[in-house]
């Protein structure tokens, strides 16, 4: 699976949230292989990631988000619907 545009970018929120400096992520990574990614961490993400990237996220949406690279793919479709980030 090749990362979206919005990956690096949000790699990069995932890691400094965390704390995880010099960790790199996989697009099949999931939340729960992640230390310390748990559910108040997960809240810091989403509103981290809408805020850089100015868009908003349904819980539906958030809840079909099951690796990182899907959570950046969503990224894009939400830029591509004309939110600007």
């Amino acid at each position: 699976m090749k990362p979206s545009p919005a990956f690096d970018r949000l790699e990069a929120i995932v890691v400094q949230i965390l704390g995880l400096h010099g960790t790199h992520l996989e697009p099949s990574t999931r939340p729960t292989d992640v230390p310390g990614w748990d559910s108040l961490a997960n809240v810091n993400i989403v509103f981290a990631v809408e805020e850089e990237f100015g868009v908003e996220f349904s819980e539906a949406e958030l809840k079909s988000f099951g690796t990182i690279g899907e959570f950046a793919a969503g990224v894009d479709a939400a830029l591509a619907r004309g939110q600007i980030g």
